[in-house]
């Protein structure tokens, strides 16, 4: 009988692939409702329950934490260095499970300042709720050609008559990563 061509280790990094991508979208599925403020327990904006210069510390502390996390981890040099102890193939499922770990942080001990930052109502609100469905980056989603142009225009893309270059879902300055020269 002929064994599968898949090891145990390749399985293996396979579930920790799809554990570690679930984390990420169920983090990302919360970001949403933190900021935009609804149906979650813990939201950006909120009534302070602690003194201004504290909460700020805190949510500082916090966004700092996520930052270094998520900036340092996207180093060649630490890479290079990180998989001397994390196997390749994993290597991007660590960095985005302890991303997605680094907000789940944010999320739980965030501390609401007060104020308004700023503020959309009406059809300009419907406008920035369109725009960050249409491009968000994680779902790597490809709307209907009417709705790209409708955001486009919304958000002051460029026109088809040429006098500003369009950006397009498969375009590399949208998707850096996706660029020929670095591969799929």
């Amino acid at each position: 009988m002929e064994h599968s061509p898949v090891s145990k280790s390749g399985m293996g990094a396979l579930a920790y692939g799809i554990f570690s991508y679930g984390v990420f979208l169920g983090v990302f599925v919360y970001a949403v409702g933190f900021i935009g403020g609804f149906l979650t327990p813990t939201r950006l904006d909120g009534v302070p329950t602690r003194p201004f210069w504290e909460a700020l510390a805190i949510d500082l502390g916090l966004l700092g934490l996520f930052a270094i996390q998520h900036s340092v981890m996207a180093r060649p040099a630490f890479k290079r260095w990180w998989t001397k102890f994390v196997p390749e193939a994993v290597e991007r499922s660590t960095y985005v499970l302890l991303s997605s770990l680094a907000l789940v942080a944010l999320f739980a001990w965030w501390q609401p300042i007060g104020g308004i930052v700023w503020e959309t109502t009406g059809a300009a609100r419907t406008a920035v709720t369109a725009a960050a469905i249409l491009y968000a980056e994680p779902l790597q989603a490809d709307p209907p050609p009417a709705l790209r142009r409708l955001a486009d225009d919304l958000l002051g893309g460029a026109d088809d008559d040429g006098r500003a270059p369009r950006l397009r879902a498969d375009d590399h300055r949208l998707h850096p990563h996706r660029h020929p020269a670095r591969g799929a």
